[in-house]
């Protein structure tokens, strides 16, 4: 199943192919792209002793040095100098050498190409763990239920680095947050790892908006000298059911508005969407006002997510990465007229799904004004 998932990607895009002569040209390049892939084989095992940096793992993936879990078409498809400083940072890490440097290399391989540390996933099962203990009494995440389903059954290692991501970047990694989180997910029964974690993004990002609008109440009250108390802490509303019953009618009623979207202006042999319409209301909540001028509708939204990875935005780059294990094919896209970004993941059963939609950073940007950044084509 890993080696067939790049194979159907590559046929999804031959069959939407119109003419004999772009079918033709598609064989000659795909041909190419297999000797580029033998030429960067031999170059990675041109390097004296290069063996003795890998052991081989259960799931046939390269272990280096105890640090690194990753495929090898993930691997290969690294630029050689940094497969080179990618192996010599595992030898540093191991030797315990975290020196500034050293902690630079690890985030430029975190951040430019997604790439996971062992230590840091081992980290992140023990803080999930130690949530689920803190939640459910329970400390095996596989035994968690959600809506009566044991949803993290078979979890995998990306799986755990979304999970933490959402409890450190959306519940700041407050117990009491995404506890709140989990609570929501229970109660609109999420299936699986995707929809729980638009479901805690989402019920959190309902509490701050909410004490953020009691705070704002009582400043004003303290200013017109009003006596009127009012409870501008998360205890309240943690335990208030009326606020979980009115945010869980509030993401019913925008999930159902994601399930009757059709989008715009799209060819025929184009059907991607969100991963599902929990994950699709989560990402417009979350991004709606991304955008300066004015609040994105869930239509606008939507269509531009499916304009900007369908090939309908002129200026749009695109930059394609395998993922670690070697499942998956990341596709990000960015386009600087429409001041936008999205990403697509070609999943291992053929389907492909939308990942995100949001604003083109700053950051973004300037690297596509200069340098471009790496992959981008």
């Amino acid at each position: 199943m890993k080696d067939m998932i790049c194979d159907q990607t590559l046929d999804r895009i031959h069959a939407q192919l119109q003419t004999q002569n772009e079918r033709e040209i598609f064989s000659l390049m795909q041909q190419a792209c297999e000797d580029v892939g033998k030429a960067r084989l031999i170059e990675e095992f041109c390097v004296n002793e290069s063996l003795r940096h890998f052991t081989i793992t259960p799931e046939s993936e390269l272990n280096i040095r105890d640090e690194i879990i990753i495929h090898p078409k993930a691997y290969l498809q690294l630029p050689v100098q940094y497969r080179r400083l990618l192996v010599k940072l595992c030898e540093k890490l191991r030797n315990l050498d975290v020196s500034y440097e050293t902690c630079k290399e690890v985030e430029m391989f975190r951040q430019v190409y997604c790439i996971t540390f062992e230590r840091d996933r081992a980290q992140r099962r023990n803080r999930i763990h130690e949530v689920m203990n803190m939640i459910e009494r329970q400390q095996i995440i596989e035994q968690v239920e959600v809506g009566g389903r044991k949803i993290f059954e078979g979890i995998k290692p990306f799986e755990i680095d979304r999970l933490c991501k959402v409890f450190r970047e959306s519940c700041k990694n407050d117990n009491r947050l995404i506890a709140f989180g989990h609570r929501f997910a229970n109660q609109i029964r999420c299936t699986n790892i995707t929809e729980y974690c638009a479901a805690v993004e989402y019920a959190v990002r309902r509490l701050k908006e909410k004490v953020a609008e009691q705070r704002e109440i009582v400043r004003q009250q303290n200013l017109r000298n009003d006596e009127q108390h009012i409870t501008t802490d998360y205890h309240t509303l943690l335990a208030d059911e009326n606020f979980m019953n009115s945010v869980e009618e509030q993401f019913k009623q925008l999930q159902e508005r994601c399930n009757s979207f059709r989008p715009n202006n799209v060819p025929v042999a184009c059907n991607l969407q969100f991963a599902n319409s929990k994950a699709a209301a989560n990402h417009y909540d979350k991004h709606k006002n991304d955008f300066p001028g004015r609040q994105l509708t869930l239509e606008e939204y939507c269509n531009l997510a499916v304009d900007l990875t369908s090939g309908q935005v002129d200026d749009c780059l695109e930059k394609c990465q395998l993922t670690q294990d070697g499942t998956s094919l990341r596709r990000e896209f960015v386009s600087e007229t429409r001041n936008a970004f999205a990403i697509v993941i070609d999943r291992p059963d053929g389907t492909s799904v939308i990942a995100t939609l949001m604003r083109l950073s700053d950051k973004q940007v300037g690297l596509l004004r200069t340098t471009r950044k790496p992959g981008y084509r």
